[in-house]
């Protein structure tokens, strides 16, 4: 799991500073912070540490506090280091992200209207959030949702760039892709046979993105009037993961 943090929260004392929360079970608590400037980290057992990757191991659950200068510099990550199994956060415990959100086979909860702020990349695929992307329609490059609780209209994530992936979560609608979409992933989601038809010819119809792109819609039925659009877009290279005509 990678975090690029927008916005922080000052706290009591220090009010230059903004924090994060970590909520974490016992057992290594190995995330790291790239290109914070006034890094403190506070622990449960109410030592801190200053190093960039402090790999404190926990006795007991409880909650990490990382404070920084400044989380709204682009530049800013934080990484897990493979600890993903030992976070049990919340979005709701982040501050207002406001560029990138990267939740990859973790434990964190929470609903993604936490970080409706985000502009440019979310990935929370294989957990355990919920919501409706409409939340994340500001979202303009990145978005995946892989095996998520979300749901909503796919039509609020038209902004989105390069890669959209809806797989197993129960959006529905039809999308509009941008023009430079080049991964769409739709397959065993909840769209009906005719918002899946209306979305391949839009895609096809909009798309300026040729060779090496992906449109995945199987576990999907779509009918003849797609078809065209979908034969278009295997001359323009796409792979096509087809559904069921019926």
């Amino acid at each position: 799991m990678v975090i690029g943090i927008g916005i922080g929260i000052p706290f009591s004392g220090q009010k230059a500073k903004q924090v994060f929360f970590i909520t974490m079970q016992a057992g290594l608590m190995d995330f790291s912070i790239t290109n914070g400037e006034g890094v403190l980290w506070l622990f449960p057992d109410n030592t801190t540490s200053t190093a960039d990757r402090p790999a404190k191991t926990l006795t007991q659950p409880g909650t990490v506090f990382l404070y920084c200068d400044d989380f709204t510099k682009a530049d800013i990550e934080i990484s897990d280091n493979t600890t993903n199994a030992n976070y049990i956060g919340d979005l709701s415990d982040f501050p207002p992200l406001t560029y990138y959100a990267h939740f990859y086979n973790t434990n964190v909860t929470g609903n993604i209207s936490s970080l409706s702020n985000l502009t440019y990349y979310a990935n929370f695929s294989n957990t355990n959030i919920t919501g409706d992307i409409s939340n994340l329609s500001n979202v303009t490059y990145f978005a995946h949702f892989y095996n998520t609780n979300v749901t909503g209209d796919i039509s609020n994530l038209s902004n989105v760039t390069y890669f959209a992936n809806f797989y197993g979560t129960n959006v529905t609608g039809v999308l509009n892709p941008h023009p430079s979409l080049q991964h769409l992933y739709l397959h065993y989601t909840n769209l009906s046979t005719n918002d899946t038809d209306q979305t391949v010819i839009n895609l096809d119809t909009n798309t300026t993105a040729t060779g090496s792109r992906g449109l995945d819609i199987s576990g999907l039925n779509r009918t003849s009037a797609s078809t065209d659009a979908i034969n278009s877009l295997l001359a323009k290279g796409w792979t096509v993961t087809d559904g069921t005509v019926v």
